[in-house]
């Protein structure tokens, strides 16, 4: 009986953690996919790169390399590359003042951490 016990509970711990990471990972990236689209919002508004933007742009990136540091514990580190490489040439970009390069890195961004959702997401579809 005791044994059953701490199965059940080491199941709960399993499935609990699993869950929070799911949530984690969701409420996250959905924070920097609506901070991408407004810095995207911005270029179109403006018509040009300005100092504003630029500031976006880098904290942006500042908050992906604290974000990074917690999601390298669950998620694959190929991922993290493809999403970084992503917003630095997105950064360079806009320092650049290349708009066209820019929104697309953006939106790559965009689709990169949606995707990181949808690949740990608990589905029949990640499961098979």
């Amino acid at each position: 009986m005791r044994d059953k016990i701490i199965i059940i509970i080491v199941l709960f711990i399993i499935i609990g953690s699993g869950i929070f990471m799911q949530k984690y990972i969701k409420s996250t990236s959905e924070e920097m996919v609506d901070d991408l689209k407004e810095l995207k919002s911005s270029i179109k508004n403006s018509g040009e790169i300005n100092e504003n933007i630029k500031k976006q742009a880098d904290d942006l990136y500042d908050k992906w390399q604290e974000l990074e540091k917690k999601w390298s514990m669950f998620v694959l580190h190929d991922e993290l590359d493809l999403i970084e490489t992503s917003l630095v040439s997105m950064k360079s970009n806009v320092y650049s003042n290349v708009i066209d390069m820019s929104m697309e890195e953006i939106e790559k961004s965009i689709f990169l951490l949606n995707h990181i959702y949808e690949k740990e997401r608990f589905c029949l579809k990640n499961i098979f």
